[in-house]
């Protein structure tokens, strides 16, 4: 078990590392493009996405404290679903805090939300490369 977990902590490393140099480069553009307030909007969209992959990977380690055996683990998908409404309700208070109370740009904080989400595609593709080869066997 602590082999796999070894692995699934350099995995969400990885997806962080992409999520934190496409957030910022992305902001910079837009900083350097004169629009100061889209920057900090882009910078909100790419916590809301971080911290989505911080909070699945809290539930996933805590499902692993509470049930120290692989079959209670499987049996035990009550943690999945608390976790994925708590990344629904925490992402949905943040782009509520941006659009309505800091009055950030709604466009540029759903684009450092989306970026951030190809951030997360790209780093779980460079986590599993293994496990995204095509099954017909064509090359």
């Amino acid at each position: 078990m602590d082999n796999a977990y070894a692995g699934l902590q350099a995995g969400v490393r990885k997806i962080l590392i992409n999520q934190v140099i496409l957030i910022a480069i992305v902001a910079s553009a837009l900083y350097y493009s004169q629009h100061v307030d889209a920057d900090w909007a882009v910078g909100l969209g790419g916590l809301i996405a971080i911290s989505n992959v911080l909070s699945s990977y809290f539930w996933v380690w805590l499902a692993d404290v509470r049930n120290k055996s692989p079959e209670s683990l499987k049996g035990d998908v009550a943690f999945f679903y608390i976790g994925a409404m708590q990344r629904f309700v925490t992402t949905l208070l943040f782009f509520v805090l941006g659009f309505a109370w800091l009055k950030l740009p709604p466009l540029a904080i759903l684009a450092g939300f989306g970026v951030a989400q190809v951030a997360y595609v790209l780093g779980l593709k460079q986590s599993h490369p293994q496990e995204n080869r095509c099954e017909s066997g064509s090359k």
